[in-house]
């Protein structure tokens, strides 16, 4: 609670002090009787004894008046019997009562005033009475049996029916009432434990004659006992219950209520020991100018009974402005009551409605409003300082201008059916700035909107567990720095981070604040994302760990899909914790990641004043029924990416990525990373798709910096691999200082495509073995102008592994194993393929020029290149093996200090020379077609026919099969004459080659 309101909710107890001081005015008492009922009043001065009356079994004192009035220091005394249990006063004369001074009664009897025409407390007004006091511009009261006290009903003393407690209050006829029914500017006090009611209202109420009841300026105090409010404006019956010293009005549902108005400063009370009850029944209630409702608990000592409720009923609006306040206080020991507040509209400008316990707990504060609850203005609240909590149901909920819905440890449950709007640093939270539980919070509307710097919250700032945060709304929309918290902050006590579970159709996070569930000394909280659609933009949502604790698990399941532009997801182990990373998983059709983007599970490194995380990293799964997509890079060129990481200066492993998706795609500089720099081993990345595609700087990546080894990279992609573009590939990597290995590659699909510069290599520029490279396209493998290799600067290069059923390279397309300095062995390169086609200075090279060459086997049927493939000379050192490439040939070679073999190579002198250049010339397909059907000579010649296998040939050399049959034609006499085929002969399509006797071919057929 603010020192503000604090201090605002102490000062009644001091207004009661000043206003038990009263002025010495004197006038005439104004106190008269009509003579219906034997009342009779002894005017002396300002002062009027009221003696006799009819009394009913001794029991109720009933009186009759024409006017009942108390001037400025006057007073109007009931000499009551000490033996009375009620007194009732009718006030007959059509004008409204207007008390100024005293109305006193004897004993504990309780005081019932009856003026349908109106009854105004004057500043001076005061109650000097025992029992419970009731104002009321009812028409009757009622009776159990049905009888009645009306204005003109006679009342016998042998009528039994009149003896017994009242029970209703009857409005049935309309009264001569000024603008108001009921006006209150005095110190209203009743004694400890007994109620103060004001029942006004009037039938059929004008513009001049509202019936409203006005407390302007006043103070309205019954101790440990309770003030009700309240009226009618229609014809109707309102209840009356009474327990002891307990009154209590049950209103009808379908009745019109009256208007009532707090201006000035006025209050309400009920406090003491154990604090009193208070309830107002309205249509429209207004509480202006710091005018305050409360109860409370001022000293209650080791009793444990609960303090008095507030309950508010409006059937209309309910405003508070300009710092008023409802509240439920207890300022030594105990357990406050409730605030239950029922209304079609709620307004509060710059006020407050809270429930606060010092020493002791709170009750629970209960908002329920039809359509809209508003608060704006500095400081305005509704705030649960204890245990209590908050349920709070409305159609629409708006907070402003700083304005909260809070709770410090009570759980806060809010419904909106249409929209809760948070704008300019408004807020809702169950944050707790002391060694205490923080409260949960669950939120669920139509549309939740939060916007300038506005938030949700369930942090714990001084340490221990922070709450939970339930949202379930059908679209989330956050803007302009606006986040949700549930983290728990540094402290000498362990807490966790809260969980944080948001049920959604659609999320659009457009803030560049966070989802937070960190902790900086224990758990952080779970992230949960059950949605349709999720757009995170500027923003990031992190469940990490600063302290002795593990990282939060991040799981986003979506329907439609994930879009994330320039914003991070990570749970991580941050510099000074020691734990285990969270998991991040993401069930989506399609994710998209963009301008910088970033999924992080991992381990941060040391800083200048705090070590690194130590733990092992999370892992990243993403299910995707339809793509991934991962493109771009932000301002400052970082790129977006999936990654794991454990990073100089952590200790523990790297987590694993694992992506699942029909379709893949990195480009602009997307990447998939697996990092390592401590030493652990790095991550794995495994990608399972359809389609996989890199373009324009797209990468898959591990690394390893340190003594871990990198992760291994495995993409199966059922139809397609593509990597395209300078800088675009699969990679594998030790830097220069690490002595990890590097990682495998194992890439397999139907049709495996690298061009434009793009890379697939397994490096290692370390003490450690570069990785080996394994790739299986079950059709094509074709490269141009790229890139695969295995390279290692100081220990054994990786091998290489290519298995397809063709295999081009085009365009200076390399495959390359090599080691740099060192007598460790270079890597081995194995082709498998039907066909391998080498063309445009396409090289295969194994080379060490310390140590020994790896060896190039190749398991083919055909290999061509251009010129065609002769063992090239041995190279021993590095300038001569880079002579090899641009020098406009295909070199095949595996040399080095001890030269690698090259295996397999087929026989394919065959073909020698067969690679020409083609002649520009076009064929003259007439000439290839014969005009006429071919004769066999008449000669008895022998024929020799050449059937082909229909495949191809058993082995490079071999005859191939014809497609046609061939075979050599005789001329026979030409009998007649030739023409050539017009348009409309028929069409005879040929059915073999044939070879005349010249030797030329001709397309024809046989005679028949």
């Amino acid at each position: 609670m603010t020192n503000q309101y604090y201090s605002k909710l102490c000062l009644p107890f001091g207004l009661i002090l000043s206003f038990a001081l009263t002025t010495n005015i004197t006038a005439l008492a104004q106190v008269t009787a009509d003579e219906t009922l034997g009342t009779q009043v002894i005017n002396n001065g300002s002062r009027s004894l009221i003696e006799g009356g009819t009394t009913v079994d001794n029991i109720n004192l009933f009186h009759s008046f024409s006017s009942f009035s108390i001037p400025n220091g006057g007073g109007g005394i009931f000499l009551n019997d000490s033996n009375i249990t009620n007194i009732f006063a009718r006030v007959t004369g059509g004008t409204a009562s207007n008390i100024q001074g005293v109305i006193r009664a004897q004993g504990a009897a309780n005081l019932f005033l009856i003026n349908p025409n109106g009854i105004i407390f004057g500043e001076n007004a005061r109650l000097n009475i025992g029992g419970s006091f009731v104002a009321t511009t009812a028409n009757a009261i009622q009776f159990a049996g049905g009888a009645e006290f009306s204005l003109t009903s006679p009342v016998a003393s042998d009528n039994t029916l009149l003896s017994i407690n009242p029970t209703a209050f009857l409005f049935n006829q309309i009264a001569n009432q000024g603008t108001n029914s009921i006006e209150n500017r005095s110190f209203l006090q009743v004694s400890n434990n007994k109620s103060l009611i004001l029942l006004g209202g009037r039938v059929s109420p004008t513009p001049e004659s509202t019936g409203q009841i006005l407390m302007d300026g006043g103070l309205t105090v019954a101790q440990d006992g309770r003030v009700e409010i309240g009226g009618l404006t229609a014809p109707g019956t309102v209840g009356l219950n009474i327990d002891g010293d307990n009154f209590s009005l049950s209103f009808p549902d379908d009745i019109a209520k009256t208007d009532i108005s707090f201006e000035n400063e006025s209050i309400v009370a009920a406090f003491d020991a154990i604090g009193g009850d208070i309830a107002v029944n309205a249509n429209n209630l207004k509480l202006l100018t710091s005018s305050n409702i409360f109860t409370g608990i001022t000293n209650q000592g080791s009793s444990q009974i609960p303090g008095g409720d507030i309950s508010i009923n409006a059937d209309g609006i309910i405003s508070l402005e300009n710092g008023s306040i409802i509240g439920n206080v207890g300022v030594e020991r105990g357990e406050t009551g409730n605030i239950n507040i029922t209304a079609k509209s709620l307004e509060i400008i710059s006020s407050g409605i809270f429930t606060s316990a010092i020493n002791g707990n709170t009750g629970m504060i209960d908002i329920k409003v039809e359509e809209t609850m508003a608060l704006s203005g500095e400081n305005s609240i509704i705030n649960n300082e204890g245990i209590g909590g908050m349920n709070i149901q409305a159609q629409n909920i708006l907070l402003k201008d700083t304005s909260s819905l809070a709770s410090r440890i009570g759980d806060v449950n809010i419904q909106a059916d249409e929209s809760i709007i948070l704008s300019d640093r408004a807020r809702i939270n169950t944050d707790n700035l002391e060694l205490e539980k923080v409260g949960n919070l669950s939120i669920s509307t139509n549309r939740l909107s939060l916007m300038d710097d506005s938030n949700i919250s369930a942090a714990n700032l001084f340490g221990g567990n922070a709450g939970d945060i339930n949202i379930k709304v059908r679209e989330l929309n956050a803007q302009n720095n606006s986040y949700i918290y549930a983290f728990s902050a540094d402290s000498p006590t362990i807490g966790n981070g809260g969980n944080i579970t948001i049920d959604a159709e659609q999320v659009f996070w457009n803030s560049s604040q966070e989802i937070n569930t960190a902790s900086d000394s224990g758990d952080a909280g779970n992230i949960t994302f059950n949605i349709n659609f999720l757009q995170l933009t500027d923003g990031a949502i992190n469940a990490a760990t600063f302290g002795k604790g593990n990282g939060g698990n991040i799981i986003v399941n979506s329907r439609d899909g994930v879009v994330i532009d320039n914003a991070d997801i990570s749970s991580e182990i941050r510099e000074g914790g020691a734990g285990n990373a969270g998991n991040i998983t993401i069930q989506t059709p399609r994710l998209i990641l963009t301008n910088g983007s970033q999924i992080i599970a991992g381990i941060s490194g040391s800083t200048d004043n705090l070590p690194g995380g130590q733990g092992k990293g999370g892992n990243i799964l993403i299910n995707a029924a339809d793509a991934v997509i991962i493109s771009g890079s932000d301002a400052n060129g970082l790129p977006s990416l999936l990654s794991t990481q454990s990073p100089r200066g952590s200790i523990g492993q790297a987590g694993d990525i694992t992506v699942n998706t029909n379709y893949f795609r990195l480009e602009n500089g997307g990447s998939i990373t697996a990092d390592t720099a401590n030493f652990s081993s790095g991550g794995n990345i495994t990608i399972n798709s359809r389609v996989f595609e890199a373009f324009t700087e797209g990468q898959v990546l591990t690394t390893t910096n340190s003594a871990g080894n990198a992760g291994n990279i495995t993409i199966n992609a059922t139809d397609e691999i593509t990597i395209f573009g300078l800088v675009s590939g699969i990679f594998t990597t030790t830097t220069t200082n690490s002595t990890g290995n590097g990682g495998t590659i194992s890439l397999k699909t139907n049709n495996f495509n690298l061009a434009n510069s793009a890379r697939v290599f397994a490096r290692s520029e370390g003490e450690g073995i570069a990785g080996d490279i394994n790739i299986i396209a079950k059709d094509n493998y074709s490269a141009n102008n790229s890139l695969v290799s295995a390279t290692a600067a100081k220990s054994s290069g990786g091998d290489i592994n290519i298995t397809a059923r063709n295999l081009s390279l085009r365009n200076n397309s390399d495959i390359r194993t090599d080691l740099s300095i060192g007598q460790a062995t270079g890597g081995n390169i194995a082709l498998n393929a039907n066909t391998i086609t080498a063309l445009e200075d396409s090289d295969i090279l194994a080379f060490a020029p310390e140590g020994q060459g790896g060896n190039i086997t190749f398991n083919t049927r055909v290999l061509l290149t251009s010129p065609l493939y002769r063992p090239t000379e041995t190279v021993t050192d590095a300038n001569s093996f880079e002579s090899l490439y641009n020098n406009n040939r295909t070199d095949i070679n595996a040399t080095g200090a001890i030269s690698g073999n090259i295996i397999g190579v087929p026989d394919i002198t065959f073909i020698q020379n067969s690679i020409t250049q083609l002649q520009s010339n076009a064929i003259d397909t007439n000439a290839l077609i014969a005009n006429s059907c071919i004769a066999r000579n008449p000669k008895q010649e022998g024929t020799f026919l050449i059937i082909g296998t229909g495949g191809l040939p058993t082995r490079p050399g071999d005859a191939s099969a014809s497609t046609y049959p061939t075979g050599d034609v005789q001329r026979v006499t030409n009998d007649g004459k030739t023409r050539q085929w017009k348009k409309g002969d028929s069409i005879v399509e040929p059915q073999g080659v044939y070879r005349l006797a010249n030797g030329q071919l001709v397309m024809s057929r046989e005679c028949s």
